[in-house]
């Protein structure tokens, strides 16, 4: 799946040229140095699986996308600039979807991202790959878009909940640890 993603974004902007200041003109919590992390995608993401489908949630957050290895922030932060930026009051992240079945029924709407008991609203989503909205996976072809959800999450500090249709995933709250190490070693690396 990873190597469709990097495939479908290559040639994007780098990570560079993104500007991460929300709408609304407030800076971002700059605390965190570009170009030190370390982690791969895989590493920040987070894999669901409901029947025949696979979907990959990778939060597209500036802070977040600070620990990844600099290829990755890259991609990552070209395709948060594809989608619009940041907006404060909203959330976004990169789903990609893939399934091993000859073909698969999928519904981009039925994903969910819940924080707090409280289900996130989908208020846009952006295709990636002219596949997307179908209603129909393609036998071993990764679909990716970017989604916005109304509402913030703070990735670093909080566990959400993804589901899709009957499964559910709170994989983002072991991922936590992971992520604290290594905001500690982009700090004294960037120093």
């Amino acid at each position: 799946m990873a190597a469709v993603t990097v495939t479908t974004l290559a040639g994007c902007a780098n990570a560079g040229s993104v500007d991460v200041t929300p709408f609304g003109g407030e800076a971002l919590d700059e605390t965190l140095p570009s170009g030190f992390g370390s982690l791969r995608q895989e590493a920040v993401s987070v894999t669901l699986v409901s029947d025949d489908v696979q979907l990959r949630v990778t939060p597209l957050d500036p802070q977040l996308m600070r620990l990844t290895a600099p290829d990755t922030e890259a991609r990552l932060a070209a395709t948060l600039e594809r989608a619009g930026g940041v907006r404060i009051g909203s959330t976004l992240a990169l789903v990609s979807v893939y399934t091993d079945a000859p073909a698969a029924p999928f519904e981009p709407r039925d994903l969910r991202l819940e924080l707090r008991g409280r289900r996130l609203a989908i208020s846009e989503v952006i295709p990636i790959s002219p596949e997307w909205g179908t209603g129909q996976l393609r036998q071993r072809t990764a679909i990716s878009a970017v989604y916005r959800f109304d509402g913030d999450v703070r990735w670093l500090d909080e566990g959400p909940r993804l589901a899709y249709r009957t499964s559910a995933s709170d994989g983002w709250q072991g991922l936590l640890p992971t992520l604290d190490v290594e905001r500690a070693r982009v700090r004294a690396r960037g120093r």
